[in-house]
């Protein structure tokens, strides 16, 4: 393992956004990006896990954001996307807590289908307090397929309107890649 340089360090604070990718074959990958906007820009810091168990695997990414990785913290910018996801592969509501617990900055939100789903189902159980405790910067959650984005909207309802009477409100929006 690297030890991260004082120069590597200055260069992981200008970050401004996550990408995780959830691998079919038992594989997370965590990628940070600088706040540039660049979409095609090299990651600063990419985390790969290969564990049998994807509840694990799910729990290991949570542990390093909120603990090993503070500048989690101010990231404005999350994006979870699957790949090929089976049915199989589900983790309990508290799990998804813990993976956006960390992300305290967070304004935008972006989902694929299948992981927008399981995560809108979390955050509609949110009410009160709750709600505006997840991710209490948010703004905005996107989703990446129309067909099913009313499905989802549905679904995370009241979530949105826990935050819309806390004063925090967020819109769900369709994602356009």
């Amino acid at each position: 393992m690297r030890k991260i340089r004082r120069s590597d360090a200055e260069g992981l604070k200008a970050l401004g956004r996550a990408v995780v990718w959830i691998f079919r074959y038992s594989i997370i990958e965590l990628n940070l990006y600088p706040k540039t906007g660049a979409v095609n820009c090299p990651g600063r810091l990419m985390l790969h896990f290969n564990y049998e168990e994807f509840g694990l695997q799910l729990w290991s990414l949570a542990q390093i954001c909120s603990s090993s990785l503070p500048l989690i913290s101010a990231l404005e910018e999350l994006e979870i996307n699957e790949h090929d996801l089976p049915s199989s592969y589900d983790m309990d509501d508290t799990q998804w807590l813990e993976l956006l617990d960390p992300f305290t900055a967070l304004k935008n939100l972006y989902l694929t289908d299948d992981i927008a789903r399981r995560v809108c189902n979390v955050l509609r159980e949110l009410s009160g307090e709750m709600a505006t405790e997840v991710l209490p910067a948010l703004r905005n959650i996107f989703v990446d397929r129309p067909r099913s984005f009313k499905r989802i909207q549905k679904a995370i309802k009241p979530f949105i309107a826990a935050r819309r009477l806390s004063g925090r409100p967020v819109a769900i929006n369709h994602w356009r890649r």
